[in-house]
């Protein structure tokens, strides 16, 4: 796939950018967030406390906050977390 997008004149081209490619749920996300973490612990470990984590659904949310160790942190599917943040968030077809 990296040799296609390298290649073309359609795809800008990005030089601190990474492609990580696998299969669905094989732990693209909760490998790249447990790096990001673990960047972010050396700076200040209560930085992340109580974070927001959205993901496919509640569950898969909940499960990654869970594995990942983050404290005091809530995981929520998209549409939950937009009602969290406004009570005036509608989806388009309601």
């Amino acid at each position: 796939m990296l040799e296609y997008f390298a290649g073309s004149n359609y795809v800008p081209q990005y030089h601190n950018m990474i492609f990580i490619e696998g299969a669905p749920g094989t732990g693209k996300t909760n490998g790249v967030l447990h790096n990001i973490r673990r960047i972010i612990d050396k700076i200040d470990p209560t930085y992340l406390e109580g974070l927001w984590y959205a993901h496919a659904t509640e569950d898969s949310a909940k499960d990654a906050v869970a594995k990942l160790g983050f404290k005091n942190a809530h995981g929520y599917d998209k549409k939950k977390l937009l009602k969290k943040i406004s009570d005036k968030y509608i989806e388009a077809d309601e």
